[in-house]
Parts: C-alpha cells; sequence; structure tokens
C-alpha cells in the first residue's frame, strides 16, 4: 500500500479555522517519533457536535456524545480491469488522529475510553491498515499507545485545569 498526505493537513492551530466555534482549548500530543494526536477539548457539547459535523464532515455523533476520536486518514482502491488493485492510504503528514472532548465532563472514564480508540487509530496508521478489526492487533500496539496517551492527556488536562 502506497502512502500519500493530505495537503493541507489539519491546521496547528485549530481555533483558526473558520467554522470552529467555542473550542476552550488544544494540545499535540506526540506518541512515538512525529505521529501524533490532536486533542480539542470544547466548552460544550454542542460545540463539539459542530466541530465534527461542520470541520471534519462527520455528522455520526449523538446528542450526549461528551468525547470523539477520529483517524486522520482514508483509503483510496483504484480498481482497473485486467489490471491489480492499487490501494493508496492518504493521511495527515502530522497528525493521526484527532480527539474532542467536552469541558466539565472531563473525567478518568472518558480519558480512558478515548484513549483507547486513538490508540488504535495510531496502530492501525503504524501498520498501515485502515480498515484493521481490533482482534487483527496484538494487545501491546494497543496497550502501549493508550497508555502513552492517557498519560499525557490526563497531565495535559491537570496542568491547564480543566478536569472536572
Amino acid at each position: 500500500m502506497k502512502v500519500r498526505c493530505l495537503r493541507p493537513g489539519l491546521p496547528k492551530r485549530i481555533s483558526t479555522h473558520p467554522k470552529a466555534r467555542g473550542i476552550k482549548s488544544a494540545a499535540d500530543i506526540t506518541i512515538h517519533g512525529r505521529l501524533t494526536l490532536k486533542v480539542v477539548v470544547f466548552e460544550k457539547q454542542r460545540d463539539l457536535v459542530h466541530f465534527w459535523t461542520e470541520v471534519l464532515g462527520k455528522p455520526h455523533l449523538g446528542r450526549s456524545t461528551l468525547g470523539a476520536v477520529n483517524a486522520l486518514s482514508h483509503e483510496i482502491i483504484t480498481i482497473t480491469p485486467g489490471k491489480p488493485d492499487r490501494s493508496t492510504m492518504w493521511v495527515d503528514p502530522r497528525y493521526f488522529a484527532i480527539m474532542g472532548l467536552v469541558h466539565g465532563h472531563l473525567n478518568m472514564e472518558i480519558v480512558t475510553h478515548e484513549s483507547v480508540h486513538a490508540a488504535f487509530c495510531y496502530a492501525k496508521r503504524c501498520k498501515r491498515t485502515p480498515w484493521a478489526h481490533h482482534a487483527e492487533f496484538d494487545e501491546e500496539e494497543v496497550a502501549y499507545p493508550a497508555g502513552r496517551i492517557a498519560r499525557a492527556l490526563n497531565a495535559y488536562l491537570h496542568d491547564e485545569g480543566l478536569y472536572s
């Protein structure tokens, strides 16, 4: 599978996006090497839903969603009759995923839950398998990144005074 970078990628300063609203805080969390997780804390739940729908184009969040993670990659398969299929993974050059959280609803349950989702995004990006099922990963391929993400996220939320 070829890997290509999307240009432009997600901006470093997410609050400058013209459709973004209600962003209380944002941070970059590096897991290993140069791959980074973008974390955005929103003032209200409706700001999270608005961002996911209007900025990311992912209209599937429910009304009670208090955290979300999306991988920043997609796969395109080129099918030409008489030739082998060609698969290209298009990725954000800087971020492997984006995580959205809601201020006032931050606790270890949500932090841990969303960290595991982000760890799967990281593992899929590293293995270049965007559609892999969770059972296709060794536990350690998810557990170590989840622990690193949760630790860094916990420190960031604590340092910013964002915990509920």
